[in-house]
């Protein structure tokens, strides 16, 4: 599932019946039958929460993966990890987010647990937009983004659950607080 822009969603030729339901199911919007939707309003404790809920369970699906992933399944996260070494070199932020993608899906599946799985990418799909808002330099968010992703590849190819659930978790985490960081100072000042 590619996260679509606001314009891509509005230029598309889905009715917007479909593009409700999708937001709503995102809880991105709030549905009221008759009335169609208004924009739902989370507050940074939400936020907060739902950040902290994905740095565990995608931990925990990095862990699963590193002891239930095949060796087909490290090479394609292998292979995957140097696609994106390739477009952090280029500074190519629209690719890299695509493989970026491609990466943490594979060691969701790589964790052989579809409901974990599931409420995974569920989560990161809600946390998209946040994500995006993030304020590091392009070029040292893709080099530090990398540069974890290396941690939680050694550990999963090392079969080692415990490093691959830290270096997961301290990943997201950092993405996390930039983005509680960034939110906060725009609510302090008055944005």
């Amino acid at each position: 599932f590619k996260q679509k822009t606001a314009y891509e969603i509005v230029d598309c030729d889905w009715s917007s019946d479909v593009c409700s339901s999708d937001l709503g199911a995102r809880g991105l919007i709030d549905l009221a039958p008759h009335r169609g939707g208004i924009v739902a309003r989370i507050s940074l404790d939400q936020l907060s929460d739902m950040l902290d809920a994905e740095c565990e369970m995608e931990g925990l699906c990095a862990a699963l993966a590193s002891q239930r992933m095949s060796a087909v399944e490290k090479g394609t996260l292998m292979e995957c990890h140097r696609q994106a070494q390739q477009l952090t070199k280029e500074r190519d932020e629209t690719r890299y987010l695509d493989i970026n993608q491609q990466f943490h899906d594979l060691i969701c599946d790589g964790a052989h647990n579809v409901t974990l799985a599931t409420m995974t990418r569920e989560l990161r799909n809600r946390l998209a937009a946040f994500r995006q808002s993030q304020s590091e330099a392009q070029e040292r968010r893709l080099t530090l983004s990398h540069d974890e992703h290396t941690r939680i590849v050694d550990a999963i190819q090392a079969s080692d659950p415990e490093a691959a659930h830290e270096a997961m978790r301290r990943h997201n985490a950092r993405l996390s607080s930039g983005i509680l960081r960034l939110l906060r100072a725009g609510s302090q000042n008055g944005g």
